[in-house]
């Protein structure tokens, strides 16, 4: 049974620790929408919560600085997989690039990693449509208009009389 066991085992595939590239969502934003960057993380890769990512706009150049946990170098790889979301918020139209930067939490002196660089737009946001008048808002404007064609005409016969 043990030996059975132990082959079973040499053909289970190695945990393989990754940080894939990031990508933005939505995929075509504009500059009214808030943009996520996101990145899959997993197995024996994660991202600290403590101290928070934060990110530096240089023109069009974005520098994501992450603090990621690497244990590829311990022998238990038990982190989950799942996806890092980070909020960049809207940003003004143009061509964008991005660097993904690694940080080391537990040597904050060493240099930091560019692991990824990605390029994206980000569209002019369509002017807002102006809203058309229905039958009663039209009503309304009308007897508003009437209103005060009343007050300034009353207005006026007053200054006449005086």
């Amino acid at each position: 049974m043990k030996p059975l066991l132990l082959l079973a085992l040499l053909w289970l595939p190695a945990a393989q620790a990754y940080i894939n590239e990031p990508y933005i969502d939505p995929p075509n934003p504009d500059s009214r929408t808030d943009i996520n960057i996101l990145v899959d993380v997993g197995v024996c890769n994660g991202v600290y919560a403590s101290p928070p990512s934060f990110h530096e706009i240089d023109g069009y150049n974005i520098n994501l600085y992450v603090y990621f946990i690497d244990l590829t170098v311990s022998s238990t790889c038990v982190l989950p997989e799942g996806t890092y979301y980070y909020g960049l918020g809207a940003i003004s139209p143009g061509s964008y690039t991005l660097n993904l930067i690694k940080k080391d939490k537990n040597n904050p002196m060493s240099p930091d990693e560019l692991l990824y660089t990605i390029q994206f737009s980000v569209s002019r946001a369509p002017a807002l449509p102006v809203p058309l008048l229905n039958g009663w808002g039209l009503v309304v404007l009308v007897l508003s208009l009437m209103l005060l064609a009343g007050w300034w005409y009353r207005r006026l016969q007053v200054r006449d009389e005086v």
